[in-house]
């Protein structure tokens, strides 16, 4: 029984999107106290529905006050992972609606190095249809970031308003 299970041919992969996904991200955006712009490149990884969804990215903040160079681990938390099983644009939309805690080291010229932590939320929506396997994310999301120590931002709190592109492989 084993062999003849074994000698049957491979079932094909499930089409339904089920929100696991790993992927990388390139956007930009404004610092809004700077005023300023903002610049990230990360990766990102995701379970099935949302239920563990991390990001690793650089981000790098050109305001007033001086250049900024930070690197954040963020986990996403998705209240609304449920919609996912609806498996269409409005689901995946919903159930991308995320709380965001992270945080890593930054440095900033003429400040030194430290510290800072972020915390905001975002969502995104997907321009190519993520049950094909792949595909490209639109998200928009919106951070404040501050210093653990007071040594990099000397306490000052910024907001990120950043666009991001992710281009995602489906199906962890």
């Amino acid at each position: 029984a084993l062999v003849a299970a074994l000698a049957q041919p491979a079932q094909p992969r499930n089409p339904l999107y089920t929100g696991a996904f790993r992927g990388l991200l390139v956007g930009g955006g404004a610092v809004a106290e700077g005023p300023g712009l903002a610049f990230t490149l990360g990766a990102r990884a995701s379970s099935v529905l949302h239920l563990a969804d991390v990001e690793a990215r650089y981000q790098l903040s050109d305001v007033e006050a001086g250049t900024t160079h930070q690197g954040y681990v963020t986990a996403h938390l998705h209240p609304l992972f449920l919609f996912l099983l609806a498996n269409n644009r409005l689901g995946w939309a919903l159930g991308s609606l995320s709380l965001r805690l992270g945080g890593g080291p930054a440095y900033r010229a003429g400040e030194g190095t430290g510290l800072v932590w972020e915390w905001g939320g975002g969502f995104d929506v997907p321009l190519t249809a993520p049950d094909a396997g792949r595909s490209f994310w639109l998200g928009a999301s919106v951070t404040r970031t501050s210093d653990l120590a007071y040594e990099v931002l000397d306490g000052e709190v910024a907001t990120h308003l950043l666009l991001r592109l992710e281009y995602r492989l489906n199906d962890l």
